[in-house]
């Protein structure tokens, strides 16, 4: 795979040679020598990996491993939530509150200074810190600080005392107050029957579980733990089972069938009270197909499952009232603290910061240390001996644990989405980033091309819990998993990571560089080859990088980067072939006018820079460019050439500026500085609005185009855009369900032919006369609560297409989403016009069928077929329910290509599709 890669950059390498008349004929046939022989080897390997997955056979995972502790008291911080849930499995009383959530306490810090002089600034600085609550000097030499407080931040604790102080060791940590109330204080009045344990790889989910396991030997009359690998042998887990519940090998003569084990498990459990505990869930239908053979007739029953899918964990909840979501988080600072002083004496606050409460890391990194460790003393050393921990997770022996852990979730990823997890390897430690950008590098990349598509390859990652939200609409990766993915793209020569501290002379071409800068330090560059790297990313400072050595350069992301100074735009701009330019929260005050020589520029991200004002230059593009621009704490915007502003206002005549509405794309900045892209020179509003803001009113008469998420749509709102009178798209996107459906009436919106709605479920009703011009409509529907309401499309009578894309997860199996597809089916029918209904690709033409069916009717002189009722059929919740069913079975196979003919530019607008 390696290989395959390595030539596809050769290839695009020579490609763009040969396009600037660079490239030779020797290159050209080397190339084309090395294509055979690559393609020569790929199908030996192939055949070679046939024959060996035909021989061999998925295995069942026991989960008393390594990974479980055989003495209980080993276990740090996992008795309170094993007390927890134990209330829950044996009683199965359900909570009020979050279950496995951490309760409220005080915690004690004591930190040693350096000196007794610094008691004021320690004081001062301690002061500063959320949560703190009492603080004071203590210690018979006056040296140590002791800090008191709930939910107090360690890491920062820390870095802010050896900022100030020049140095700080933390000594203890302890809880003052412990206050953790009763389960059974807290009742509903149903009874939990199946509870799902979710969390991260390595958190304690399978400890957890076996703990409550053993406990509960006494309440249940039989029990059974099986564990599921990513790949399981279905029949073997259930083989598993039912050996365990019945306490006996399954007797069966002939071979045993996934049917037979099904039945004979169903049969014994019927009138038994049983626990089953399925650990590693990670496929939605593995487990429906084990949990429709244990019998639900006894409440007392219970089923626990874990899983580090969230996506499996939200549907678990969706589909049973009887389901108890319990998420376990990492541990707290002070079981972090207390698990890694049981093996090392000298701890390192550093190893708490990158395992963030994960058990399972900060014992095999606690371990790694210790080994790892030589002459190197003090906290300076212990850093050193981390990053060659960081470095070494997938060679280090006593690292192999975690490593295996991670590498079960990373193996089960299609190797499609393991690219783009690959790439996300790119980004530092703790570095906060936004889906937006990230999908816009991904398709500047050309890894992918719809945006749609890459957004759904990203909400996979974040359903398997590889990238986490955080606050402000922004994403993480756990600084674990991001080790580990550092380790795998370097292996894979994906990207390439380098820091001042680092080794600069890969022995592989560079082809993604990730520049951790350092204020004050420059890296030496002189031994690298940068001609053939096709992607950069600095983070930190830009001192020293030599930007005209990346000749081949596609994409640059600079974001918040220090040092970068305009003269740097003008060797930047040198590098013809780039794609993406990232400038956002950098010091540049003006762009070059040599940005014309960017003939393959795509997007250019120039949010809260010191930019007022683009030069015509960027008007002289051949290609349509995204220009990213303005600030979230300025309400100014950016300045166009002169005469392009008076040229959109008088509808682009035919003259020398009329291209420039199809070069660029401005993004009006929200208050919430949240950013997203617009498309075919439309104005897309990023972020979340209570109201249309007062910039879109100020482009009132010039807007064709508008893209807006709000919480809200109300009557002022609504009456602004009938009101806009060249408005031809709008796509309204709702981030709260509306209570009442949101009625469009027969005034205004005289312009607008394409209207999109993208919510949970879509409420809107059309009026008689509503938008008079309307020819396509488009829904982007999840899982909500079920609608009875009519859409009214049969009002629109200028109507032609009508879309649907449903949430991969839920499909037919929502109630919300086949009520309302089954509503507009029974719409669509009644229609005069002709109308095309596409639901996720899948295309219905129902004029032709109505009129065929109209015609058996006719002939039969009545509205019945064959003793059926022909609407009532056809239109059913249940018809809807299997259509989508069947939809999303089919959707990837030949009926895809009939939805090109309705793919048209607004069709792309609202999903992403080219």
């Amino acid at each position: 795979m390696a290989e395959v890669q390595e030539l596809s950059y050769d290839m695009e390498d020579d490609i763009d040679d040969f396009v600037n008349q660079k490239a030779s004929q020797i290159s050209l046939e080397q190339l084309k020598t090395r294509v055979k022989n690559v393609s020569r080897r790929s199908c030996e390997m192939q055949k070679a990996a046939e024959a060996t997955s035909n021989c061999s056979k998925p295995a069942i995972v026991d989960p008393r491993s390594r990974f479980l502790h055989s003495d209980p008291s080993e276990l740090v911080g996992m008795e309170a939530l094993k007390d927890d849930l134990f209330e829950l499995v044996a009683g199965g009383v359900d909570t009020l509150g979050d279950a496995g959530e951490q309760h409220s306490e005080n915690i004690s810090f004591k930190v040693q200074m350096p000196n007794d002089k610094l008691r004021s600034m320690a004081l001062a600085t301690a002061a500063r810190i959320q949560g703190v609550r009492s603080k004071g000097i203590t210690g018979t030499a006056g040296d140590i600080l002791e800090v008191v407080g709930c939910r107090i931040d360690v890491v920062e604790l820390v870095t802010m005392l050896r900022k100030k102080l020049g140095g700080a060791q933390i000594t203890k940590v302890e809880r003052v107050k412990k206050n953790l109330p009763a389960v059974a204080a807290r009742q509903r009045p149903h009874q939990i029957k199946t509870i799902c344990i979710h969390g991260l790889p390595g958190v304690g989910k399978t400890a957890l579980a076996d703990l409550v396991y053993s406990a509960t030997e006494e309440q249940f009359d039989c029990r059974a733990f099986v564990s599921v690998s990513p790949s399981p042998d279905i029949t073997e887990v259930l083989r598993a089972i039912v050996t365990q519940v019945t306490n006996s090998p399954v007797a069966y003569t002939g071979a045993v069938t996934e049917q037979y084990l099904l039945h004979e498990l169903s049969k014994f459990l019927v009138d038994k009270r049983y626990l089953v505990i399925i650990d590693d869930i990670w496929h939605w239908e593995e487990l429906q197909i084990i949990a429709k053979s244990l019998p639900k007739n006894n409440p007392s029953s219970r089923i626990v499952i874990t899983t580090r899918i969230s996506a499996i964990a939200e549907k678990c909840l969706t589909d049973d009232m009887h389901t108890l979501l319990y998420k376990i988080g990492g541990l707290d600072v002070v079981d972090a603290w207390t698990l890694m002083k049981s093996g090392d004496d000298n701890a390192f606050y550093g190893i708490t910061e990158m395992c963030d409460g994960m058990p399972l890391a900060i014992i095999c990194i606690s371990l790694a240390m210790k080994e790892q460790t030589k002459e190197e003393d003090g906290d300076l050393g212990k850093t050193r001996v981390l990053r060659r921990v960081k470095d070494g997770i997938l060679t280090i022996p006593s690292l192999k644990p975690l490593a295996e852990s991670l590498c079960l979730g990373y193996k089960d990823l299609p190797l499609y989405l393991r690219t783009f997890l690959l790439y996300c390897s790119i980004y530092s430690c703790r570095h906060k980033f936004e889906k937006d950008r990230l999908v816009r590098r991904w398709i500047a990349e050309r890894l992918v091309y719809q945006e749609e598509t890459a957004e759904g390859y990203f909400d996979d990652l974040v359903d398997r819990e590889w990238i986490k939200p955080v606050a402000s609409g922004k994403h993480e990766i756990h600084p674990v998993m991001l080790a580990f993915l550092k380790c795998k793209s370097q292996e894979d020569n994906l990207v390439t990571h380098l820091d001042f501290c680092s080794d600069i002379s890969p022995c592989k071409q560079i082809r993604r560089l990730s520049l951790q800068g350092k204020k004050g330090q420059s890296m030496n560059f002189s031994a690298l080859d940068l001609s053939h790297t096709h992607s950069l990313a600095v983070f930190g400072s830009v001192s020293g990088v030599p930007f005209k050595r990346f000749e081949r350069l596609r994409v640059l992301e600079l974001e918040d980067t220090e040092g970068l100074e305009n003269a740097h735009l003008v060797d930047i701009c040198g590098l013809l072939w780039l794609r993406h330019i990232g400038l956002m929260g950098t010091p540049i005050t003006e762009v070059p006018f040599q940005i014309k020589s960017l003939l393959h520029l795509e997007t250019l991200d120039i949010r809260d820079t010191g930019v007022m004002e683009l030069p015509w230059e960027a008007c002289q593009l051949p290609k349509s460019v995204r220009v990213l621009a303005g600030s979230k704490d300025s309400r100014q915007g950016i300045s166009l050439p002169e005469g392009v502003h008076e040229d959109l206002e008088n509808g682009i005549p035919d003259s020398s500026m009329a291209k420039c509405r199809e070069v660029l794309s401005i993004l009006l900045i929200d208050p919430f500085g949240l950013g997203a892209a617009p498309q075919f020179a439309a104005f897309k509003v990023p972020g979340r609005c209570m109201h249309i803001p007062e910039l879109i009113k100020e482009y009132f008469k010039i807007l064709s185009s508008l893209d807006i998420r709000l919480f809200k749509l109300e009557e002022d709102d609504i009456k602004f855009l009938q009101e806009m009178p060249n408005l031809k798209i709008l796509v309204v996107r709702f981030e709260v369900v509306p209570v009442e459906p949101v009625t469009i009436n027969a005034v205004g919106f005289a312009m607008l032919e394409s209207f999109g709605v993208d919510s949970r479920v879509p409420r809107v009703t059309f009026e008689q006369g509503a938008m008079p011009k309307l020819r396509r409509l488009a829904f982007k529907i999840y899982n909500g609560p079920e609608s009875k309401n009519p859409l009214g499309i049969t009002h629109l009578r200028r109507l032609e297409v009508v879309v649907f894309r449903c949430s991969p997860w839920y499909g037919g199996d929502s109630p919300g989403i086949s009520t309302t597809v089954a509503i507009v089916r029974r719409e669509a029918w009644e229609h005069p016009n002709q109308i095309t209904l596409c639901i996720n690709d899948y295309k219905e033409i129902f004029p032709e069928r109505k009129s065929a069916l109209a015609q058996v009717c006719e002939e039969s002189g009545s509205s019945r077929m064959g003793g059926v009722d022909v609407q009532a059929d056809i239109f059913s919740v249940s018809a809807a329910r299997n259509s989508i069913a069947s939809i999303d079975a089919t959707a990837s196979c030949s009926q895809t290509s009939e939805i090109e003919e309705v793919k048209d530019q607004w069709y792309s607008y609202f999903f992403g599709l080219p």
